[in-house]
């Protein structure tokens, strides 16, 4: 920000430290709703923790839950696609 940049897009696979990704994130969320892309897979606080903080905490997102890698049998990379509500107006 105080380069005058942007986030447009936020997009992270951190192995079980996306929940850290977001609250690290919150100014930037907030002031700027960048599009999130992020794997939600590792553990409980990313699967449940990062939408219930995007919906609650933040606000202002319409969300589509995504599976990736599906050929692999019974194994499913779960990811949140978050959009600013502002993008779909």
């Amino acid at each position: 920000k105080s380069k005058g940049l942007v986030a447009g897009l936020i997009k992270a696979d951190v192995e079980g430290g996306g929940f850290q990704v977001i609250k690290g994130s919150v100014n930037t969320l907030k002031e700027q709703h960048p599009v999130i892309i992020i794997a939600i897979y590792h553990c409980v606080d990313e699967m449940f923790g990062i939408f219930d903080f995007l919906k609650n905490e933040i606000g202002g997102y319409m969300f589509e839950f995504h599976c990736e890698n599906s050929l692999l049998a019974n194994l499913c990379e779960f990811c949140i696609f978050a959009y600013p509500k502002s993008l779909m107006n």
